[in-house]
């Protein structure tokens, strides 16, 4: 990303499964509506790079929400590539508690289907741990009887 980057979207609050809450980063579409899409994090959080992945899918008309997976361990974790911030987002990875983050990505997926600028299906896709997240069998279990469709990369 550029240093003249500038995010299109705003951070909303969704409240997990056990009463917590936590962010994503929503980003409409120019139309204001559209089919749902939640991005997975990969192990450096919801940062730049991701943001700017939800904010392109939101040009091409969908409702983009990217939940901060890694809220539990260390609200908004934001983490660039260095070799320094590759060993922290490994470490952050390890110790992520998948069973967990099923529930989360579930609770962003109602979250974004409840908002009103989403219209029609949602769909989930995965980069770096949030594929893996959603081929896991407990994402499979929890959201094959909700209609998610699901890449991941």
């Amino acid at each position: 990303m550029s240093d003249s980057y500038e995010s299109r979207g705003r951070s909303i609050e969704i409240r997990a499964a056990d009463g917590g809450a936590f962010a994503g980063y929503l980003s409409l579409p120019p139309a204001g509506s559209g089919p749902g899409l939640v991005i997975l994090q990969e192990i450096f959080g919801v940062n730049e790079h991701i943001r700017a992945v939800a904010d392109r899918y939101a040009e091409e008309g969908y409702v983009v929400l990217a939940p901060d997976l890694f809220w539990r361990l260390k609200p908004g974790l934001e983490l660039g590539f260095t070799p320094d911030q590759v060993r922290t987002a490994r470490e952050y990875g390890q110790r992520f508690d998948t069973d967990q983050g099923v529930k989360d990505i579930g609770a962003a997926i109602e979250t974004l289907r409840a908002h009103p600028a989403c219209k029609g299906k949602v769909g989930a896709i995965g980069y770096c741990m949030g594929g893996q997240e959603h081929r896991s069998p407990p994402f499979r279990r929890s959201n094959s009887r909700s209609g998610i469709s699901a890449a991941h990369s």
